[in-house]
Order: structure tokens, then C-alpha cells, then sequence
């Protein structure tokens, strides 16, 4: 998710490693005190999740619909087409109206399908 963001949104590319892990096991009591820790200190943000998660659940299909013409679609589109890249990159983020006039038309009259997912 975070390499996703850093490429959607154009952010720096930076390495990230892991700092401060301890490598030892941890006991059965120090995770029952997480466990305890967890829900009295995120009850409001566990509660959060469950409806969004439900939420998501029932509205991803109406999301979802919806072709290259319609009005459910995002002002802007990713590209990507396995085995080519974009200026070194593996997919591009343009906007629709560029897509639909420029790009659409290129790629239908070198025999490319287009798929939405």
C-alpha cells in the first residue's frame, strides 16, 4: 500500500527498514497486555473498522460499475500494460478526458483490449 502511494501520489521513494524490532519471542502475558492495551485504547477505531469493512462489502460492486463513458468513473486513470513501461515506470496516472480522446485510440488501432478493473 505504501509503495502505491508513494507512486500515486508522487512522493519520494525511500527505503524503509525496520528499527527497534527486538528479536526475542514474545511471552503469552506481554500479548494478553497488547491484546488488553489494544482494546481499551482503539475501541472507537476497531468499532470504525467493522462498519467501513461492512460498508465496503456492500457498496465495492456499486463502486465498481461502470465503463469508460460513465459518470462513475474517477477525473483521473492508471494505466498499466504488462511487459511495457512509461518512461521507466510500470503504469502511469493520467487524467480521463486524456485516456478517452488520445491514449484509447492508439492502443484500439494497434489491436490492444482495453479492460477496467
Amino acid at each position: 500500500m505504501l509503495k502505491l502511494l508513494i507512486t500515486l501520489l508522487g512522493w519520494p521513494d525511500i527505503a524503509y527498514r525496520k528499527w527497534q524490532v527486538s528479536e526475542g519471542a514474545v511471552s503469552a502475558n506481554q500479548m494478553e497486555e497488547a491484546r488488553a492495551a489494544v482494546q481499551r485504547y482503539f475501541t472507537y477505531d476497531i468499532e470504525l473498522y467493522v462498519v467501513a469493512r461492512e460498508l465496503a462489502k456492500q457498496n465495492a460492486m456499486r463502486l465498481l460499475t461502470g465503463n469508460a463513458k460513465g459518470s462513475k468513473r474517477q477525473d483521473r486513470v492508471m494505466v498499466c500494460i504488462p511487459g511495457s513501461s512509461f518512461d521507466g515506470a510500470e503504469h502511469v496516472l493520467m487524467s480521463a478526458e486524456h485516456f478517452d480522446g488520445k491514449f484509447v485510440p492508439k492502443l484500439k488501432a494497434r489491436g490492444f483490449e482495453i479492460a477496467f478493473v
